[in-house]
Formats: structure tokens, C-alpha cells, sequence
């Protein structure tokens, strides 16, 4: 979207159907919100709202529903104290609430005394399957060809300026190429460009929870939450299905991504979703949940993301590892990668992302 809009000519090949479901970008709903416990995100997320807000209007689409944030855990946890110090130093508008507090807002949630909330207005959700499809429509409609059921065969480095990639239907020659495999970074960096990464694909279940007060629990009344505590809960109010919250573990169990299989351990959703916290800390959430499903993520050592040149190629450039946390920066990522395609730079320090942190050590020395 973002190279086609600035007129640079633009092929996307995608190896399944277009809105497929076997990655991590699907779905009605992902948290966003403006403050993050690390620094570099929190400097990020002001672009990221304002270019969700251009490519709704662009495309006249609405994908961000605004609920607020609730970001809460024991006082004493770093999490919760970084995301203070974030809101303070980057003036992000937020309230510091206590339980009692949380209850009179909240009635449904019932904190310990030595709990801690912050409170952000701006968080909310956005549709991820909805923005995709969204942006796969302006893509095409700025001059972008799109292509799905593509898979790359070979791609291989010519020069600084060409690049050569064979498919399943054909060949094709690109002056500088962005590589955004997902959860098929890890082989596929192995394959084409000659990297082991040390990446992990994690297969995470999301657990929708009747709720005894489903009012009490929507969109229109209710925040989406992250729970700083081990281990990490978050979750939305009812939206994708009516009167059912959505809650999910940050982790899961280690796959790869052709060989994971789509059915939900409920079991864990039960011990760790439950259990840890919709028990202790909701009103009114049954147990069972009504439905779930799986989500891939694809997780690097330190959760940081990839965002970086090839360490030899000059015109290949790498985003992934995205780690669970990536969609809601898909906006001004996807302006990065555009920019460092065309460019050579960006606007932001990609110093974090850097490819070299996650390249195997063996790998690295001989590059």
C-alpha cells in the first residue's frame, strides 16, 4: 500500500489464498493502544494512529473501534511501572487507578489491594482480517499487482539493483525486494536468503467467556486489557461475538508452521486464562469457554521485532518476528519497509530490530 501510494511499481505474491486463516493476521480483533513498557514502541505508536486514521479514510473503511485500555498487575510489577513512566515522558493522556477506583468505573472487576490500573482512553481494537483486506484494495486500487496461491520457489541476489524470483507460475526481476514471510521466516530465511534465524513459532488459543452481564462487558462499556502477571493475560470486551469476552494466553506451545494443527487447548485456556485471572479478577465470566481458536506467533529471543536490510544484500529487507505484538504497528511498518525499499532509510531508529541480534552465532561468523 504504502510503495504503491508513492508511485513506485509494486508486485505481491502471497503463497496461500488472500485472508487466509493459517498465519497471524486474521481475525476481528487486536488490542492497540499508545503506550508500551518499552520506549522505541511507545515513540512509534503516534504514527501508527495517525496512519490507521489515513488508510480508514482512504479506503472509507472503519477499522479501529476506540473502548480505552486497561493495563493493570501488582503495583510492584515493571510492566505496569514502565507503562507509567512511558505515559509521563511521552505526555500520553492516562489515569493511575487503584481498586477501589477500577470498581467504580468497573463494577465486573475486582482487583487485590495491592493491584495497580492505568488507564489509556485511546485504546481499542482494530480488525485485522477488515485492514488487510482493506489494504490489499488500495494497493491495488494506487497500481500494485497482487497475486495469491504463489509460492517463491528461488529467489536469488543478482546485484544491487536486481534481484530475480521464481515462483510456482513464474519469473520475476525486482530492483530491491521486502521479505514479510510470518511464520515462515525461519525456513524461509534458511532457503532464500541464506540466514538461520533463531526464531520460535508459538501456536497461541483464544478463548471467548459467556459473561453473566454481557452489557457489562461490551464494547461500548468495557476496555481491552493486559494483565501484568505471570502468566500474561489479555484480552478484548465483546465484539466479534455478542456477549462473549475474548482472552488468551501470550504464549503457547512450540510449532512450526506447516505442520501445526488448528485444534485449541482448551485445557490451557482453562489453567491459565481462567484459572490466573477471569476467576480471580472478573464478575460474572464462565468458566467453559463458548468457542476458541489458534493464532500463530512468531516469537524472537528478546520479542523485539525484525526490521532490517540483509546483512549482505544491499536491496533485500526483512520484517518479521513480530512476536505477538506486531499488528497493531503494521501501519507504520509497512511505511518503513516501503521507505528503506526505495530510499535506503527511514524517519525511525531501527537500531532494536536489527537482524544481527537474532542471526545464529555460528551463521554470523561466517557472514
Amino acid at each position: 500500500y504504502h510503495a504503491a501510494k508513492a508511485q513506485q511499481s509494486v508486485l505481491l505474491l502471497e503463497q496461500f489464498d488472500f485472508l487466509h486463516r493459517r498465519g497471524s493476521s486474521h481475525g476481528d480483533s487486536r488490542i492497540t493502544r499508545r503506550t508500551y513498557p518499552e520506549d522505541h514502541y511507545t515513540r512509534m505508536m503516534p504514527y501508527a494512529y495517525d496512519l490507521w486514521r489515513q488508510i480508514e479514510e482512504d479506503s472509507q473503511t472503519q477499522l479501529y473501534t476506540k473502548t480505552g485500555g486497561l493495563d493493570f498487575g501488582p503495583s510492584t510489577s515493571k510492566g505496569i511501572q514502565d507503562i507509567i513512566k512511558a505515559s509521563q515522558k511521552h505526555q500520553v493522556k492516562h489515569a493511575i487507578l487503584g481498586p477501589a477506583e477500577v470498581a467504580a468505573r468497573w463494577p465486573t472487576l475486582q482487583f487485590p489491594e495491592n493491584y495497580l490500573a492505568v488507564f489509556q482512553e485511546d485504546g481499542g481494537i482494530l480488525n485485522a482480517s477488515k485492514a488487510v483486506a482493506a489494504l490489499q484494495s488500495l494497493a491495488r486500487k494506487y497500481g500494485a499487482v497482487l497475486k495469491d496461491r504463489e509460492a517463491v520457489g528461488e529467489l536469488k541476489h543478482i546485484s544491487n539493483d536486481e534481484v530475480i524470483i521464481r515462483t510456482n507460475k513464474g519469473t520475476y526481476i525486482a530492483k530491491s525486494v521486502v521479505v514479510t514471510p510470518g511464520a515462515w521466516i525461519g525456513p524461509f530465511a534458511e532457503k532464500h536468503l541464506g540466514l538461520s534465524l533463531d526464531v520460535v513459532v508459538n501456536k497461541t488459543t483464544i478463548g471467548y467467556f459467556a459473561c453473566d452481564d454481557p452489557a457489562a462487558y461490551s464494547a461500548e462499556r468495557f476496555p481491552v486489557f493486559l494483565h501484568y502477571h505471570e502468566p500474561f493475560i489479555y484480552g478484548t470486551p465483546s465484539l466479534e461475538y455478542p456477549g462473549l469476552l475474548k482472552a488468551a494466553c501470550h504464549y503457547g506451545e512450540v510449532v512450526t508452521a506447516d505442520t501445526r494443527t488448528f485444534h485449541p487447548s482448551t485445557q490451557a485456556l482453562l489453567d491459565e486464562v481462567y484459572e490466573q485471572t477471569l476467576k480471580l479478577l472478573y464478575k460474572g465470566v464462565q468458566k467453559h469457554p463458548v468457542h476458541s481458536e489458534t493464532c500463530l506467533y512468531t516469537l524472537t529471543p528478546d520479542t523485539e521485532f525484525i526490521i532490517d536490510r540483509h546483512p549482505v544484500y544491499s536491496n533485500i529487507y526483512i520484517g518479521g518476528g513480530f512476536s505477538g505484538h506486531g499488528f497493531k504497528l503494521a501501519s507504520v511498518v509497512g511505511k518503513i519497509l516501503s521507505d528503506l525499499s526505495s530510499q535506503g532509510h527511514t524517519q525511525f531508529d531501527l537500531r532494536p530490530f536489527n537482524i544481527a541480534r537474532v542471526i545464529k552465532t555460528n551463521e554470523r561468523s561466517r557472514l
